[in-house]
């Protein structure tokens, strides 16, 4: 994973150099190599949570505070969406926001236009551009329909079956076995967590979006991507694990970087939330220390597991980002 420096500082209250920042991350297990100000991840497989700007900058809380993202505040009034999750055992949490904007803009914001300029990445249209960045700064990917192409029984379901499916980068695969999939009527539109289709693709010309944010199990997304020959960033976030109660507060980013290029005429919200329980693992003091290898007092344990997102207390609540943690 590639990030840029200026744009991990743009995340800390402290601005350290680089290499100060350089020489953390590696201390905090986070190996890479850097060009210029490019700095090329390595982010090991158990930690999903770290592949972003924000989960870097969770990371690093503790030594240079990590700023908080501005979100839309507004009111959303609820979106009455027929739609119907037959996957819910892999996709126990999925949120869909509608947005119209008066027109797509003809420029972005400095941050916004940084991203595609610093990492060399080309642009697409608006809405699938947010949803690209939004994914570098927050790890949680996001999927845009044009919401004029939506004409019929929207679902999510596993099915097996074998047909032929176009993705939005116009490759023709053929789907076999069984896969997880979002469908209008019986045609897939999206092969989910991996890529969409391009029959539902947002244009230069979408001023109407359904936006869908979503957690699907990493077991139910591994492997797929390969076995179709797909590069998919979502999927490579999805198979390590991402944040599975981050949906409405991505989607309130979402909204905000609209908001910060165009005028938004209205906004809807879907939401359903069905695996809402945080883990609990027990505390045991001693233990850490002998896992890091020296002496920090409780209270310093106590700090650093706040700063990173930790309740701490008789025992440890796990933020849902952590996918990783079982135990301490």
């Amino acid at each position: 994973m590639k990030i840029v420096y200026s744009h991990l500082l743009n995340l800390l209250e402290q601005q350290p150099k680089l290499k100060e920042l350089s020489d953390l991350l590696f201390q905090l297990g986070h190996e890479h190599e850097i060009d210029g100000e490019v700095l090329d991840m390595e982010i090991t497989p158990n930690r999903g949570d770290c592949l972003s700007l924000r989960g870097l900058a969770r990371d690093l809380n503790y030594f240079y505070k990590a700023k908080e993202l501005s979100k839309s505040d507004m009111i959303l009034p609820a979106l009455e969406l027929q739609f119907d999750n037959k996957a819910q055992d892999v996709c126990p949490n999925i949120s869909f926001m509608q947005i119209e904007i008066e027109q797509v803009p003809t420029e972005y914001e400095p941050y916004l236009e940084a991203y595609f300029a610093d990492l060399g990445i080309k642009k697409n249209n608006f809405f699938t551009d947010i949803s690209n960045y939004l994914a570098y700064e927050s790890g949680q990917p996001t999927h845009c329909f044009d919401q004029n192409t939506m004409q019929g029984h929207f679902s999510l379901a596993k099915k097996k079956l074998k047909t032929k499916f176009k993705t939005l980068l116009d490759t023709e695969i053929e789907l076999t076995e069984e896969n997880l999939v979002f469908s209008l009527d019986d045609a897939v539109i999206s092969l989910a967590g991996i890529m969409g289709g391009a029959s539902t693709a947002c244009s230069a010309d979408t001023t109407k979006v359904l936006v869908e944010c979503a957690y699907f199990q990493p077991e139910e997304i591994l492997g797929k991507a390969r076995k179709y020959n797909l590069s998919s960033e979502a999927a490579y976030k999805f198979e390590r694990g991402v944040d599975y109660l981050c949906q409405e507060e991505v989607l309130r980013r979402f909204l905000q970087i609209v908001s910060e290029h165009t005028e938004v005429m209205s906004v809807t919200l879907y939401s359903e939330q069905n695996k809402t329980t945080l883990a609990e693992v027990p505390y045991n003091g001693d233990k850490l220390n002998a896992v890091v290898g020296i002496d920090i007092s409780q209270q310093e344990q106590m700090a650093y597991l706040s700063a990173l997102g930790f309740e701490a207390g008789k025992s440890i609540t796990v933020p849902a980002h952590r996918s990783d943690v079982d135990q301490l």
